[in-house]
């Protein structure tokens, strides 16, 4: 069964910016800083507030525990934005603190990130997380990407990947 252009075009819409041979430097906007975590320690830490048993290899688990648990960070005490981090979803998360706008680009060196402090915030944060019984996160700080330019970066590798298409044709 030979495929047509039409399909190998939509094939390329579905291939991710990580499993593209080269690896583009996609622009961010943002540098966030916030404690991040795991799918396990979001999935533990869920089951605590509903009392119930998750399973953090079961997608409807996972994904249950990522709503509960940001509904918890987004709401009193906490009050922060909760997000999932990076382009594999359901991998890592963080509680965000602290945001300013950044020129940069995914998986630029650290050092040339300008790195947020612990503050009073992230201290009161921070005795919530253990009240809350979850102690296996850590503080840093990353480059975020807004929506607006998610949608740009994925527009551009659509731009890139169907030009790539078209030259093997």
């Amino acid at each position: 069964m030979s495929i047509t252009p039409l399909q190998s075009l939509c094939r390329c819409q579905l291939t991710t910016p990580s499993t593209a041979q080269s690896s583009p430097r996609w622009p961010t906007d943002k540098v966030a800083g916030g404690f991040t975590f795991n799918n396990a320690t979001c999935v533990a830490w869920a089951s605590r507030i509903h009392q119930v048993t998750l399973n953090p290899e079961v997608l409807n688990d996972y994904t249950k525990a990522f709503s509960i648990v940001m509904y918890k960070v987004e709401h009193e005490p906490f009050n922060e934005h909760f997000e999932m981090l990076g382009r594999t979803r359901y991998q890592e998360y963080m509680i965000i603190t602290r945001m300013k706008p950044f020129k940069g680009w995914e998986g630029m060196d650290s050092t040339l990130i300008p790195q947020f402090k612990e503050g009073r915030r992230e201290a009161f944060i921070r005795t919530l997380l253990e009240a809350e019984g979850v102690t296996d996160y850590e503080f840093k700080t990353i480059v975020y990407t807004s929506d607006q330019q998610e949608t740009e970066n994925a527009e551009r590798a659509f731009q890139e990947q169907s030009l790539e298409f078209l030259r093997t044709e």
